[in-house]
């Protein structure tokens, strides 16, 4: 039996009705658990990477509220990090390179001091361990907990798992020096699909004291060719 065709717009509107769904369809499952642990191991083999980072409320360094960060790395712990900072109405550029277990720090009008030693390193946003395979990224990733996918997501142009775990103060205080959590900290971070590489993560909790905050990075430049040379 033949049935009586149905009009022309509402064949059209079933067909790219369909369409739309089968091209548009939810993306695989995915098991957010695996995305870390890939994660991990991906960034245990990269030697070099960019970053830029920007600072929630409460990140302080030598008095200054620190703004923002842009800087280069290569393993195992070399780094060259431009900070901006600012006291009231005043922003400041300031400049770390960590350098074969050197630190030196330049300011405006003074230059560079070396603070090899000093006991005010730790005031510094270093973040010369990000690549480090125990301390760093590559060991701190796999460890994290409760991992919960959140979907899909494009940073950059580059198709992400966006995740959500759990890690602990002295895992988050042992990658970037800065950090001084007082409890766990929750973290959504966005994995590459296709290579496992971290291209963002976002950091939220008492990351600097007691109060609420975040610290929100951005990686990029993976493997290029980075020249970290010490200061004249």
């Amino acid at each position: 039996m033949v049935r009586r065709a149905a009009s022309l717009p509402a064949l059209l509107a079933a067909t790219l009705a369909a369409g739309s769904l089968a091209a548009c369809g939810a993306p695989a499952a995915y098991d957010p658990g695996k995305v870390l642990r890939d994660a991990g191991h991906a960034m245990a083999g990269t030697t070099t990477v960019t970053a830029n980072a920007a600072f929630g409320p409460g990140a302080q360094s030598f008095g200054f509220t620190l703004v923002s960060a842009h800087g280069s790395f290569h393993r195992p712990a070399d780094s060259d990090t431009t900070v901006k900072a600012r006291r009231g109405d005043a922003v400041v550029d300031f400049e770390v390179i960590t350098l074969a277990s050197r630190t030196y720090l330049k300011v405006p009008l003074l230059g560079w001091q070396d603070l090899t030693g000093s006991s005010e390193l730790s005031a510094l946003p270093d973040f010369g361990r990000l690549l480090d395979a125990t301390s760093g990224l590559p060991g701190v990733l796999p460890t994290g907990t409760g991992a919960t996918a959140m979907g899909h997501e494009s940073v950059d142009g580059h198709d992400c798992y966006k995740l959500a775990a759990g890690f602990t103060a002295d895992q988050v205080a042992q990658v970037i020096t800065v950090l001084k959590p007082t409890g766990p900290i929750h973290a959504t971070m966005w994995v590459d699909a296709s290579s496992s590489l971290l291209r963002r993560i976002r950091l939220e909790g008492a990351l600097y004291d007691s109060n609420q905050s975040s610290l929100d990075v951005h990686f990029r430049d993976f493997g290029a060719a980075v020249t970290i040379a010490k200061p004249v």
